[in-house]
Parts: structure tokens; C-alpha cells; sequence
């Protein structure tokens, strides 16, 4: 602690400096001082003991002591998405567990940290992250419906709840507010454009980023509309029994007779759920799996017998050459008779290459999903690492070469226009730029590390 408290004192005198008075700031500190000091109880006796001060300093600060919390956390949101540059916003909610009934907001539920329901308060949080690290930028403590009396419709429990609001202090303005909704709020905060002349009330002025959270948000459809709306990207898990239609379903009216009222579009089945979807998608997209062992050992699903050895074949060099998911360039499938692409993962055991392992994808299925209901669309492609058109929404209509029992490449174009091209190989991740006629917009991907390149007619974009 000794060597770090030079740095911690800077960074407390950082994120407290709003705070209006040298006592809180100070105060502060030591109570930031005391949750990390060795120990595992963090209430205010355990670690006034082991800092060797008065623990009333610390429960005063905590719990009567009028600091705005808010512009704390604003700038623990500032210093994280400086320090860290987060890649996402990950929410997240955690379980405290508590003994008796008098804590803010404790209910028997379900809590991740015990595993079960229990005795506990909730907490909903927003997390900046990367691979390797991630801040709590953001968080509400979650009010069950039996701390909000409005929700109550006995009035003995309207009594009730009024007395332990009043109890621990809850404002009349806080209620019973679904944890999705708080998270919503909270990136809002977080999002949302600072007020003008640095006034109260505004938001954080923090860019948008991917929203990743796990089923317990991601099933709930409001909140999916919810990003949605807020033009937030996000990544969220969802049950395989989640109800849905397929991408290409559309609501569909039937023909108006000319009395009443028009018919209003609707879907006209049933949905499926998520797990048949990808059952019916993996097996339309798939079609192979393999794996190839450094020991020259092939085998793959469905079985063929194949006497070549893996360890000899383009795909197999490429994964082991260095770590990572890699794509191939689509290839005339000697068996399938059709286009495909590969994607390749080498495996490692302590440090060591084993083999490679990967799937031959139809490439049909994803060039059809890259064209754009735009105005003016042309045409769109995937543009590989080497500046060549690797995948295209026309390649379809590509003539095979007659193909007898080997596997053929094909004689792929490059981009034709070398301001692109420059583009792509360059540091931009996206963007766009006029070429003739054409207006070329770009972005790059992750994984494959391409390029999604799409040509649209200039003229309903650009001004004259």
C-alpha cells in the first residue's frame, strides 16, 4: 500500500475533486484507501480497524455526508474511457447477499453470486471494456416491487413499505424499475450530450459503443428495441427457445376488398424459435466439418474417405502459421460441385500446435446477404487481405470451371479503383469516397479480417 498510495492519492484527488469540501475529499480517499487494504470484510468497522481510524469518519461520509455521487461516477467514466479505450459497454447485474430485511432494496431473489435465490440486494451495472480490462462506469441498486408502496394494494403493505423507504432513505422519486430499464437509463447517461455550459442535468458526452449482455437482458425484446432505437450495435445472449422468424419473413397484408378498413400487415405463421433456426441455417450454410492432427490423422463430418495428408494442404499451413480464425478464398467444391469458403482455427496444447480444425461454408449464403436495400445500389463485395474480391452478391452467376476429382481456386479480381484499395490497406477502419459515377462506402471487418465494400449511385447522395 505504501508504494501505491502515492498514486492512489492522485487518482482519489481526480475522481473527488468536485466534491465542494477538503474534508469529503479527504474522507474519500481514506474510504477508497480502505476497500483496497488487505481483507475480506469491507464494512466500515473491519476497515476502520485496519486503516487505525475512528470508523464513525467513514460512515459518516458514506451515509450522511452530501456529496453528488454522480459526478463521481462521470468522471470514473471520463478516466476509464481515456485510460482503457473501451471497445464495449458490457451490462451486468450482481447479487449481494444480506442476512436481515432493513438493507435498501433487499428481497428474497435470484442472485448470480450465490447461485440460487436468496436473501440479497441487486445491483445493475455498466462496464467499459476491452479483452484485457474493463471499469465499473455505472450503477443503480435494482428496487423490487415490494420497496415501492405504489405498486401495493393493501394498505397495511402500503404502510409497510412507506415505513422502511423512510427508514433507509430512499427519495420519494426512486421506484420499482426493471433492471433492463435501468440499464437502458444508464447508457443514456452515459451517451447522452453533456448540458450546455457544463450545467447539471445533462448526459456524459461518452461515444456509443456495442452493448453486450447476457440472456437475462438479451431475451427481453424491449430492451433489444430499446438499443435498437438509441442506434446502439449490440451483442446479447438470448434462450434457444426464444420465439422468431427467419431474416428473409416478412409481414405480409392480404388483398384489400374495398370495404372497412384496409388490412394491416402481419406475419402470417407461426415463428419458430432460435434453436430451429440455426439448426435449419447451419444445415443449409454447412457443409463440412473437419480436423487435421499433426500426426498426419484427417477426419470429417460427414465421412469421406480422404488419403491426402492434412498437414499438406493450404488450409492447414495457414492456421498454423499463426494463431487466430483464418478464411480462405472461395474454391469449386469437387464433391458439392459449388462454391465455398473456409474458415480454420489451429488447436494448441501448452503452447504447442496439435492440429487445425474448420468448417467449408457455401459461399451461396453469404453473398446473398450482402446486398443493401439502399437507393442506388450496384453491387457489394468482400475485398481479402490482398486487395482481391473475395465474395461477391454476384457471384452466383459466376460459370464454374469443369472440375473432375480436385478441389479448383478461382482467378480472383482485384479492386479497380486504387484510391480504395489504398483505403483498405491503410488504418481507417471505415468511411467513403466518390469514384465516377459511383459512390464506394467501406468497413472493415474483425473477423474475417476483410473489408465489406458497397457501390451506390452518386447521384441521390451527393449534391451537384
Amino acid at each position: 500500500m505504501d508504494q501505491v498510495r502515492p498514486r492512489l492519492e492522485a487518482f482519489a484527488a481526480e475522481m473527488l475533486g468536485g466534491l465542494a469540501r477538503s474534508d469529503q475529499r479527504a474522507k474519500g480517499e481514506l474510504y477508497l484507501r480502505g476497500l483496497l487494504v488487505d481483507g475480506k470484510r469491507k464494512s466500515m468497522q473491519p476497515m476502520a480497524a485496519r486503516l487505525g481510524v475512528d470508523h464513525q469518519q467513514l460512515q459518516q461520509f458514506v451515509t450522511s455526508s452530501t456529496w453528488d455521487h454522480i459526478e463521481v461516477r462521470k468522471r470514473v467514466a471520463g478516466w476509464a474511457d481515456e485510460f482503457i479505450e473501451p471497445e464495449a459497454y458490457v451490462i451486468d447485474d450482481s447479487g449481494f447477499p444480506k442476512d436481515g430485511s432493513d438493507s435498501p432494496g433487499v428481497a428474497r431473489m435470484y442472485s448470480g453470486t450465490l447461485g440460487k435465490v436468496g436473501n440479497c440486494q441487486i445491483g445493475v451495472s455498466v462496464h467499459a471494456v476491452t479483452d484485457t480490462a474493463s471499469a465499473a462506469i455505472n450503477w443503480a441498486l435494482f428496487l423490487p416491487k415490494s420497496w415501492d408502496d405504489t405498486t401495493a394494494d393493501d394498505a397495511e403493505a402500503v404502510a409497510q413499505i412507506q415505513r422502511r423507504r423512510a427508514r433507509c432513505k430512499i427519495p420519494d422519486e426512486v421506484r420499482h424499475r426493471e433492471k433492463w430499464r435501468l440499464a437502458l437509463d444508464m447508457l443514456d447517461q452515459i451517451t447522452g450530450r453533456p448540458a450546455e455550459d457544463g450545467g447539471e442535468g445533462g448526459g456524459w458526452g461518452l461515444p456509443p459503443r456495442t452493448t453486450v449482455a447476457d440472456a437475462g437482458y438479451g431475451d427481453i425484446t424491449g430492451f433489444r428495441l430499446g438499443l435498437q432505437q438509441r442506434g446502439l450495435p449490440y451483442v446479447v445472449a438470448v434462450k434457444a427457445t426464444t420465439s422468431a422468424y427467419a431474416v428473409d419473413t416478412v409481414p405480409t397484408a392480404p388483398a384489400y376488398s374495398g370495404r372497412g378498413r384496409p388490412p394491416k400487415p402481419r406475419y402470417r405463421d407461426d415463428p419458430a424459435n432460435l434453436a430451429q433456426l440455426a439448426l435449419v441455417a447451419g444445415r443449409s450454410a454447412l457443409l463440412r466439418a473437419f480436423v487435421g492432427l499433426e500426426d498426419g490423422t484427417f477426419a470429417q463430418f460427414p465421412a469421406r474417405e480422404v488419403s491426402a495428408d492434412p498437414r499438406k494442404r493450404p488450409w492447414y499451413t495457414m492456421a498454423a502459421r499463426e494463431p487466430g480464425l483464418h478464411w480462405t478464398h472461395p474454391v469449386v467444391d469437387a464433391t458439392k460441385r459449388t462454391l465455398r469458403i473456409s474458415a480454420v482455427l489451429g488447436l494448441h496444447s501448452h503452447g504447442s500446435l496439435v492440429g487445425v480444425a474448420g468448417s467449408d461454408l457455401r459461399v451461396s449464403l453469404l453473398a446473398r446477404r450482402l446486398s443493401l436495400g439502399l437507393a442506388g445500389f450496384r453491387r457489394a463485395y468482400l475485398v481479402s487481405e490482398d486487395g482481391r474480391i473475395a465474395v461477391s452478391d454476384t457471384l452466383e452467376q459466376t460459370v464454374l470451371p469443369r472440375v473432375t476429382n480436385q478441389d479448383q481456386v478461382l482467378d480472383l479480381p482485384g479492386v479497380d479503383d486504387p484510391t480504395l484499395a489504398a483505403k483498405l490497406s491503410g488504418p481507417e477502419r471505415g468511411g467513403y469516397l466518390e469514384s465516377g459515377d459511383r459512390l464506394l462506402v467501406f468497413a472493415k471487418l474483425v473477423s474475417p479480417p476483410w473489408a465489406y465494400v458497397a457501390e451506390l449511385e452518386k447521384a441521390p447522395y451527393v449534391e451537384h
